[in-house]
């Protein structure tokens, strides 16, 4: 109990169970002595239990269940080509996005040791974190040996950075050249998925 009242929290927990406790103790008290007997016991523990509940639903909220997305890969380019032949931009995806646009889903596999996401599409992830943009639409895929192999290449990592998946990744001159892009040298995810909305991705 004392360290309950030590925390920063504690006025306003008391606060609220004042508030909350004190119409149900009221009401516990009415029962009590409108009904008489093995009724007014049982009504007294109805309202008991109702009040637990909502004390431990107001003491000890539901946890978050967003998942963070990292990225799965040590670095990218800021621009170039992507799989499917098309040209991409690091500035020109982010604009597009910061206007309200989606231009494409980032495939994700789920990391359960890190309890994250981890991107399969980096330079989507990069995009849609240089936007800020807290949500972005992924699907579910099954990792391949080379995507898993990237896994084991945490060189140049961002600060405190020593393995992958990571929460920032290293915008590059080229997989040879090391050399920091003077735009963007280093980007943070911003994004996080609810697994529930994770669908699986289209075959092919």
């Amino acid at each position: 109990m004392l360290s309950f009242l030590q925390s920063g929290a504690a006025a306003a927990d008391l606060l609220t169970l004042v508030e909350v406790g004190a119409p149900i103790a009221v009401v516990g008290v009415i029962l009590g002595r409108v009904l008489k007997g093995i009724f007014g016991i049982l009504g007294i523990l109805i309202v008991a239990l109702f009040a637990l509940l909502i004390l431990q639903h107001v003491m000890y909220p539901d946890e978050p269940t967003a998942v963070p997305v990292w990225f799965g890969q040590r670095r990218i380019n800021a621009s170039g080509e992507l799989d499917d032949g098309n040209s991409y931009t690091l500035a020109g995806n982010r604009d597009e996005i910061a206007g309200g646009a989606q231009p494409f889903v980032i495939p994700v596999f789920l990391d359960a040791g890190h309890g994250v996401y981890v991107a399969l599409g980096n330079r989507r992830l990069a995009a849609y974190s240089l936007a800020g943009a807290v949500t972005a639409p992924v699907c579910l895929a099954v990792p391949t040996a080379s995507d898993l192999e990237r896994l084991n290449d945490p060189r140049g990592l961002g600060p405190d950075q020593t393995s992958l998946p990571s929460p920032v990744i290293r915008v590059t001159a080229s997989r040879r050249d090391d050399t920091l892009d003077p735009d963007y040298p280093l980007i943070t995810s911003t994004v996080m998925v609810e697994p529930a909305a994770v669908p699986p991705c289209a075959p092919g």
